[in-house]
């Protein structure tokens, strides 16, 4: 885009040129070829006089080298032909389309952007110096050239930034406003437009209230974000005490014009002309506010940044879990890593004995697919948190170590909490643990961000091979997981061999895990040795489709999540094989996406058949199995109609 712009105003420049001179336009492909011979295109393998761009791996460092050829405003243009590189090489483009960057470009000679000209400039005077003082010697040719490449290249102009990752200065994007305008070119935007100047009266970059009750300023970062740090530039040419005893408030209300907020500090001073930072620790909110108690004051600031990173969608659903860990230290329970405190003080925190892979785990009581997990560390001590694992996932094997990993925990600060991202991992059960030595776990607060993850088999169509009682098949897909038979909400076949049942989610999907709830008021053993099997066949019942896995044991009204890794299927089957059994099943959930075709973006036709059949006057038309048998034979002969229509 910067490129396209930039060749398109050299065209122009050029038609102007032509048209005075009533030539003809100039060719945009030849506009193109202009602009790469001003030498500002990355070629560090040519001579001296192109400009080069170094990527330090190690911090993600760049730095930008002009060519002894670029001068005055073709180094403007290479800054955005640079700039344009760096969208291009990054995932900048998305980030700032999307209307949340995730880095930004830092100085690493100058504190604002805003002074690269001024720079630029001091090197041309430095250069200009240095052609005078070859002038009056006047060496050989030779050495003359030599010289004056060596001091060129030394004075060459040098750009350094940084591409930073974490958080950003969020009151850019937002929308001031304040209590009132002491004249009327005191805009509150001013105090976030990226310009620490600090000259009041002629600056033109600070803002003012007039004498007020309790004057305020505000910024709406427009959505809710955890502040980390506040930075508060103050006056520079006048009066800096005004700022004496100023609050600074973070929250979600505009009640009392968003006074009322949790407080993040006082200003107890600022020197007049300088930028204090301020911690907040994570506080969520929306609104930032300054706000100056007392009668009679007024409020003038420069710049206010706020630098923050944005809150996981949804709720912390963690909130409503039931904490569990490997072993308990003093009175340090599990329960305080989940309990909304995310206060960094040891009294607020979990802690494990020191145990060889300690472990802590919340049970989120339902599936998720979540997307972030927030972590909280210990004041004190905190390297004792590095390199523990966070898991997710369904299974309880190994007290749910085993489950998938979302992410390693490298290093969190002493009382820092950083975010995690888990990529919409599938699971009920979050896990953290310490692998390989033995070690203290302590938590001060863990937070799961989440969506729900979707039964499918809620819509689908049920049946088995018999029935007994009123276990209806549907029991078992009707949301309710009550275990006790006899209260109508568990199925129940007659005792025979292989019994089975069966669900029609209606559609090829691919299921991630299965859900099973056993029977709780007797006999649990009967399910043991069940077999989970899905795909899109009805051959045998749809009992040879693929296996997912097989039931070995779940305790009596308990429910128990078997991952199927994504298996592409219709028909989802349980199936006890090998013996003469009962069947009972109280609930199966059944998670998974719709699979999308493949070779269409359009959503598959749905197509309405009328058959008809002549049904014998003996079959049993109230047994499911023989239901699901004239249906085959109905689409079976169907099939046939239409390859016959086809040939």
């Amino acid at each position: 885009m910067l490129i396209q712009q930039v060749g398109a105003r050299k065209e122009q420049e050029q038609q102007r040129r032509l048209r005075r001179r009533g030539g003809a336009k100039e060719p945009a492909d030849q506009v193109e070829a202009r602009i790469r011979q001003m030498h500002c295109l990355l070629h560090p393998e040519k001579d001296e006089g192109e400009t080069t761009l170094e990527k330090k791996p190690a911090n993600n460092q760049y730095s930008l080298q002009w060519g002894q050829r670029v001068q005055g405003w073709r180094k403007i243009t290479c800054l955005l032909l640079l700039m344009t590189y760096m969208l291009r090489q990054t995932s900048l483009t998305e980030a700032l389309h999307s209307g949340t960057p995730k880095y930004h470009l830092q100085n690493g000679n100058n504190s604002s952007l805003k002074s690269m000209p001024i720079q630029m400039e001091a090197q041309s005077s430095q250069r200009r110096e240095l052609q005078g003082k070859e002038q009056k010697g006047r060496p050989h040719k030779k050495e003359e050239k030599e010289e004056s490449r060596r001091l060129k290249k030394r004075f060459s102009p040098q750009l350094t930034f940084q591409l930073l990752n974490g958080p950003h200065n969020v009151a850019l994007r937002g929308v001031a406003a304040q209590s009132s305008l002491f004249n009327w070119e005191n805009s509150p935007s001013k105090v976030i437009d990226g310009n620490r100047n600090t000259n009041y009266n002629y600056g033109g970059s600070c803002s003012s209230t007039a004498f007020n009750t309790n004057p305020w300023w505000r910024v709406d970062l427009l959505d809710v974000y955890r502040v980390t740090a506040v930075n508060i530039t103050n006056r520079g040419d006048c009066c800096p005490e005004r700022l004496d005893g100023a609050e600074i408030r973070i929250g979600n209300s505009l009640e009392n014009n968003s006074i009322n907020n949790p407080r993040c500090v006082v200003i107890s001073n600022i020197p007049a002309g300088k930028t204090y930072t301020f911690q907040c620790n994570e506080m969520e909110g929306r609104y930032v506010v300054v706000v100056i108690p007392g009668q009679n004051k007024i409020l003038t600031l420069c710049e206010v940044e706020v630098f923050a990173t944005v809150k996981p969608p949804g709720d912390n659903v963690a909130l409503r879990g039931v904490a569990a860990q490997s072993s308990q230290f003093s009175d340090r329970n599990a329960h305080y890593a989940i309990d909304g405190n995310s206060n960094t003080n040891y009294g607020s925190c979990t802690h494990t004995a020191q145990d060889t892979n300690p472990w802590w785990r919340v049970d989120l009581l339902d599936v998720y697919k979540v997307t972030a997990v927030t972590i909280t560390n210990r004041d004190d001590v905190p390297e004792r948190l590095d390199g523990a694992e966070i898991r997710i996932g369904n299974s309880l094997e190994n007290n749910g170590i085993n489950n998938p990993r979302c992410d390693v925990i490298s290093h969190i600060p002493a009382g820092k909490t950083n975010t995690f991202q888990c990529n919409e991992i599938e699971g009920r059960y979050v896990v953290v643990v310490i692998y390989v030595r033995k070690e203290y776990l302590t938590l001060c607060e863990l937070e799961v961000y989440g969506t729900p993850a979707v039964n499918v088999a809620l819509k689908g169509v049920a049946s088995q091979s018999s029935l007994n009682g009123y276990g209806n098949a549907h029991n078992a897909i009707d949301g309710n997981r009550e275990s006790d038979y006899y209260k109508g909400s568990c199925t129940h076949t007659a005792k025979e061999t292989k019994p089975w049942w069966r669900v029609d989610l209606l559609d090829v999907t691919r299921v991630t895990a299965v859900s099973i709830t056993n029977r709780g008021d007797d006999v649990p053993e009967r399910l043991d040795g069940a077999e989970i099997r899905i795909g899109n066949s009805l051959e045998n019942n749809g009992i040879n489709n693929p296996r997912c896995d097989v039931i070995s044991h779940i305790p009596a009204g308990k429910t128990y999540t078997f991952q199927c890794n994504a298996m592409e299927g219709r028909y989802v089957v349980v199936v006890i094989p090998g013996r003469s059994e009962w069947l009972t099943l109280c609930e199966v959930e059944v998670f998974a996406t719709v699979k999308t075709p493949e070779s269409s973006t359009e959503a598959p036709k749905s197509k309405r058949t009328v058959v008809r059949m002549k049904i014998q006057s003996d079959a049993d038309l109230t047994n499911q199995a023989v239901g699901d048998q004239l249906l085959q034979q109905a689409s079976e002969r169907e099939r046939g109609r239409e390859r016959g229509r086809e040939s």
